[in-house]
């Protein structure tokens, strides 16, 4: 893993992981649109994707880079488009997956949240450095 889990322990993080399900896409495979209220949540475990926004490149991402975090913490649908780069796999959570970590390991949800906080600050970092 990278230093996005820095602050939780190896049992954490493979309870985490392993609670999500393993899927994969292939070159032009969109994971989400804009306007999507899927309630669910993905983590890019190899490949690359690309954020655009009417067609324009907006950022790139790649491995251990949280989708559809901003709509996990809002609930507002999804503001940009998400295609595949080069093939991916990734992890994807349900919010009601989520939220029954909630329930039963209030300590590893709090972890979670500090990660997908970490995430977006690291974006709006990139976003910053890019204007």
């Amino acid at each position: 893993s990278s230093d996005l889990f820095y602050n939780m322990t190896p049992r954490e993080f493979l309870s985490f992981v392993k609670s999500g399900d393993n899927k994969s896409a292939d070159k032009n495979e969109f994971l989400c649109h804009e306007g999507d209220t899927t309630d669910r949540l993905l983590l890019i475990l190899s490949g690359t994707v690309v954020i655009e926004k009417h067609s324009k490149k907006i950022a790139t991402l790649s491995n251990y880079f949280f989708i559809g975090e901003m709509h996990f913490l809002t609930k507002k649908p999804m503001s940009t488009d998400v295609r595949v780069e080069t093939p991916v796999r990734y992890l994807e959570w349900s919010h009601d997956q989520i939220h029954q970590i909630h329930q039963k390991k209030p300590e590893e949800y709090m972890k979670i949240l500090a990660c997908i906080g970490r995430d977006l600050i690291t974006k709006i970092q990139q976003e910053t450095a890019i204007d």
